[in-house]
């Protein structure tokens, strides 16, 4: 894919936002709900500072002890929106069974200052049923649903773009910090 192609949830490749001048609104708004969350926070069932067996913040050495076997990414596109800065590490862990899915499911971990941040699960299309369900088992109704489903709380945000075929997780504390960077242009 070439540098700056929208993919209709965002940039694959945007390395500073000077590079980032061709994103659609539903790019925009799924890229801020992943960031730091798109409208205010609410009480969420179950919500917790992390998904499954992490917990947002954990140290990249902290997490390999969970997932061993993950890779480091370099500018491998996945599907989700990637960024590249400095001080963003992304990890790829195939092959994750999630309690309550009948398919396993890829996760893609992004790392803020070697703390955890973002998780992003990749599925399979016939398992798009499956996964909503599961999240809103999870985390109750969407707070919206446009472009996707997104759940926002106070802790983490969640996004689902069914037709790119992913989900995230992210935290809104480290997001906060981001999103500063973000809005600031970085080079």
């Amino acid at each position: 894919m070439r540098r700056g192609a929208d993919t209709g949830y965002g940039i694959a490749h945007c390395r500073n936002m000077k590079d980032c001048t061709e994103l659609s609104q539903g790019a925009i708004a799924a890229l801020l709900a992943c960031l730091v969350g798109a409208a205010p926070a609410a009480a969420r069932q179950h919500e917790r500072r992390g998904f499954e067996p992490l917990t947002f913040g954990q140290s990249i050495a902290q997490v390999q002890t969970l997932y061993p076997q993950m890779r480091q990414l370099d500018r491998e596109q996945l599907g989700a929106t990637v960024l590249y800065h400095p001080q963003i590490q992304r990890y790829h862990q195939p092959d994750v069974q999630l309690a309550g899915l009948p398919q396993a499911v890829s996760l893609e971990l992004r790392f803020w200052k070697g703390q955890l941040w973002v998780v992003i699960g990749y599925f399979a299309a016939d398992a798009t049923e499956a996964i909503l369900a599961f999240l809103e088992q999870r985390y109750g109704k969407p707070s919206s649903t446009q472009p996707g489903p997104t759940w926002v709380g106070k802790k983490i945000t969640i996004v689902a773009a069914p037709e790119q075929q992913w989900f995230s997780v992210s935290d809104n504390t480290i997001g906060q910090e981001v999103q500063a960077l973000f809005r600031e242009g970085w080079d």
